[in-house]
């Protein structure tokens, strides 16, 4: 079963109003050993697919989203992510 290592739910992530698009926010999960693939989900909306312990970057915008990891297993996990936007 994957589990969600980054981002944690207990963290504030920032995106900064200047920003010329270099802020990402990074998932990352742990896997079983027979899963090759992680793929990732923000609110339901597909984000790309990464290998377990590889990470994946987002480029995020302000509010709270719900982020869900899939492996090739069909097996879930579920976190919640908080992003503020700051000057």
């Amino acid at each position: 079963m994957p589990g969600i290592t980054s981002p944690q739910a207990t963290v504030e992530y920032h995106a900064r109003v200047d920003s010329d698009g270099t802020d990402v926010v990074t998932f990352n999960a742990t896997a079983d050993g027979e899963v090759s693939s992680l793929h990732w989900f923000v609110d339901n909306r597909y984000i790309g697919v990464s290998q377990p312990g590889v990470p994946l970057a987002w480029k995020p915008q302000p509010g709270r989203f719900s982020v869900r990891v899939v492996d090739d297993r069909g097996r879930s996990d579920t976190t919640r992510l908080f992003v503020a936007l700051v000057q």
